[in-house]
């Protein structure tokens, strides 16, 4: 039988690993979520700031998603000047219903721009299927094979982790690359009696920890936290002047290779590092203090800011099920507390991370459930262990002896539980992942009344029934996110917010949008009012997402 397992841990990983990658490749061009198109632009405007060596020009935004900006410009064909003309002249996007001087011309520099768009999510995709290989080689390292690849089944049908590591935007790539720093660094302290391996693995965080920051700002958390692991460490390991000197070299050979990372992968950083960082610091000190300008929706009320609850809550809908269930079971194995396995100082360390990460982003007014990814990846590992404990238990039981603690007997059957669970789930909502919400919570109909659903999805399918139509290039339409349903649209899209009210053919409201009461008077007219009947609904696992009024449909108040 140990003859074997390596052959099936082997096989098992390697399908696994086929899987993920073929979901993240897969349909790509399906929808486009809130400001993908801009990162589209700024991955544009980047690669023309490295081709003319204006090193400040590759600043782009301050958040300040580098990684995001150099994976777009690899992936993003070169035949791109018509589409950076589009990004300049629509302010990166912003203002794409103003690109072009005939509603023609503007439907076929909008469709262009998607299609590099839909290019550019190849870098993201797989970009995010190297990490989860990397996070696999260093669960196996740290904990053996059977966790490693009960994990990496987790994190593969992962429905939430799937979706947003399939866009080009910043949350997949940041999750993706906090959670190698964090293992990383995690290893490091298991593999002290190799100073090679040691030294590698520290070295191997502190640059995933400098990407991560290059990403997004709040991966700054991972500084703290590399002081808090390495400092509990120290008292495990029962401090001493050697040890304590120790952990204060390894911190600062993090935070060195950090910083060279920061410098030495965006130019903006060679040309000014000072205004550079100050400007990244400006932008993240204003998210913190500012709720999003489109309000929020939050237990069945539009507002700005949800407080503190909201991501536990969001949380636990966006969990799987067989997560949510391995993270019971791992927290009761913790509480228990009757022996000393090996586990127990790793799943504290990752279950901290977890919850100091929500309890640093839960300080900032402006919150959506997508900044809560980078805990998910640390919260698999945790159900991981929950769940081989869990099976270890029943098999006891079954066989009338107390069950060990090794997991290599009881990951097989696990993993083939999670997978066809995972599955099941995955293929109910291809290619719209973002619709998934954990049923052991009420699903998507409970997710409706209590979280801000909708980023996008399902606007494709508003766009795709209007283009059926014989007229559908010279169709008007208004639509409240014109970034999301332009390029999939042939005819006109103009913006909500400036509503021609005597200029129009269709008016299509979206379910975040309603959610949030804008554009109230235009609710007042059409959604709200009973008198007003919607050509077409797009609905996507029970929640309706998209409706579409024919102007002369229209029923006055």
């Amino acid at each position: 039988m140990t003859s074997r397992m390596p052959r099936l841990e082997t096989v098992t990983a390697c399908v696994l690993l086929a899987l993920a990658l073929a979901l993240r490749l897969a349909s790509l061009d399906a929808f486009i979520v809130g400001d993908e198109l801009r990162w589209t632009c700024r991955s544009l405007g980047f690669r023309d700031a490295l081709k003319r060596g204006d090193w400040a020009g590759t600043y782009r935004t301050g958040h300040p998603g580098v990684v995001t900006t150099w994976l777009g410009a690899v992936f993003i064909p070169h035949n791109d000047d018509q589409a950076q003309a589009t990004c300049r002249a629509s302010e990166d996007a912003a203002k794409l219903q103003t690109a072009g001087a005939t509603p023609a011309e503007r439907a076929r520099l909008a469709a262009e721009l998607g299609r590099m768009l839909f290019r550019g999510r190849v870098g993201v995709a797989l970009y995010t299927w190297l990490c989860i290989s990397a996070m696999y080689l260093l669960i196996r390292m740290l904990w053996g094979p059977g966790l490693a690849v009960l994990t990496l089944a987790l994190v593969t049908l992962d429905p939430f982790y799937l979706a947003l590591s399939r866009f080009l935007h910043v949350d997949g790539v940041l999750a993706s690359t906090m959670a190698c720093s964090v293992l990383s660094l995690l290893g490091s302290t298991h593999r002290r009696e190799s100073a090679v391996l040691h030294r590698g693995l520290l070295l191997l965080s502190g640059a995933a920890g400098g990407l991560a920051i290059l990403e997004k700002s709040p991966a700054i958390f991972l500084v703290p936290f590399a002081f808090l692991l390495l400092g509990t460490d120290v008292l495990r390991r029962r401090a001493g002047r050697e040890t304590i000197l120790q952990a204060a070299r390894d911190l600062a050979i993090w935070c060195l290779v950090a910083g060279v990372v920061c410098i030495g992968l965006w130019p903006a950083m060679w040309h000014d590092p000072v205004d550079t960082a100050a400007k990244v610091q400006d932008v993240a000190l204003l998210e913190a203090m500012q709720a999003h300008s489109g309000g929020n929706f939050f237990l069945g009320q539009p507002l700005y800011d949800p407080g503190w609850r909201f991501y536990p809550v969001a949380g636990l809908f966006r969990l799987s099920p067989l997560v949510l269930i391995g993270l019971i079971c791992a927290l009761l194995w913790l509480a228990k507390g009757n022996d000393r396995h090996a586990h127990r100082f790793d799943l504290t360390i990752l279950l901290l991370y977890g919850a100091l990460f929500g309890v640093s982003i839960s300080m900032a007014p402006k919150k959506f459930d997508r900044y809560l990814l980078p805990a998910f990846p640390a919260l698999d590992i945790v159900a991981a262990v929950g769940l081989l404990k869990m099976a270890e238990a029943v098999r006891g039981r079954m066989v009338g002896e107390r069950p060990r603690g090794h997991a290599r007997p009881t990951w097989v059957p696990v993993c083939l539980v999670v997978f066809v669970v995972g599955v099941a789930l995955l293929l109910s909502h291809y290619p719209y992942y973002l619709t998934y919400y954990n049923p052991l919570m009420g699903g998507s109909r409970q997710a409706r009344k209590t979280l801000l659903v909708g980023w996008g999805e399902g606007l494709d399918r508003a766009a795709a029934y209007l283009n059926a139509k014989r007229d559908a290039g010279q169709l008007q339409v208004i639509v409240p996110t014109v970034t999301e349903f332009a390029p999939l649209f042939s005819g006109e899209t103009r913006s909500m917010r400036e509503y021609p009210a005597l200029q129009s053919d269709y008016v299509i409201f979206y379910v975040s949008h309603a959610q949030r009461h804008r554009y109230l008077d235009l609710l007042d007219r059409y959604l709200w009012n009973p008198r007003a009947q919607a050509e077409h609904v797009v609905t996507l696992h029970g929640i309706d997402y998209a409706w579409i009024y024919a102007k002369t449909e229209h029923v006055q108040d």
